[in-house]
């Protein structure tokens, strides 16, 4: 039951009004209000609504597993926001196939900042409930750890899409000092 938030007025408050207050017209000529404080509270008061048996056996049903900390799933989450039309299987094969289609640098360089710690790989490892049950965080970095060599297979994504950028800049130092040799 939750109640309303006001205060009750006590005697003096209703008399000393000289008569003017609503109390004080309802009984004329009397000095002394029975007011039924109870009555009052249970009539303005509004009853919490009883839950239902079966939309909390459904809510237990649906709920996720968390195995990771809060802050870090969330942060693999919005990570993996950044591929909404990508479901997670998808993104492990890409990585899986070195496809750098669709993923970036700053994409890739995140990702390997996100990459699973020993202590997770163990605690995702040692989970052996319903793994449709698990949460999306949690889900792709099982997959991503079923991967073999995933860390390295992303630094060679990072390298791939870097090389012709640091191959470029590499080619104008040389042609500087061979000019300079001449």
């Amino acid at each position: 039951m939750r109640h309303l938030n006001w205060t009750k007025l006590g005697e003096n408050k209703i008399n000393s009004d000289g008569g003017t207050s609503i109390w004080s017209k309802l009984s004329p000529g009397t000095n002394q209000h029975n007011v039924n404080y109870e009555e009052i509270e249970e009539l303005f008061c509004k009853k919490d609504p009883t839950p239902d048996p079966k939309s909390t056996l459904k809510k237990v049903e649906k709920k996720e597993v968390s195995l990771l900390d809060p802050k870090r799933s969330f942060n693999i989450n919005v990570f993996l926001q950044q591929f909404k039309k990508l479901p997670n299987n998808r993104l492990i094969e890409m990585i899986q196939n070195n496809d750098k289609e669709g993923l970036g640098t700053e994409k890739l360089k995140l990702l390997l900042k996100l990459l699973p710690t020993t202590e997770e790989i163990e605690i995702l490892k040692s989970y052996s409930g319903d793994r449709s049950k698990l949460g999306s965080a949690e889900q792709f970095l099982y997959q991503l750890i079923g991967l073999s060599c995933y860390k390295l297979r992303i630094e060679g994504m990072i390298l791939k899409e870097e090389f012709d950028i640091s191959a470029e800049y590499l080619k104008k130092s040389l042609m500087i000092i061979i000019k300079g040799i001449e």
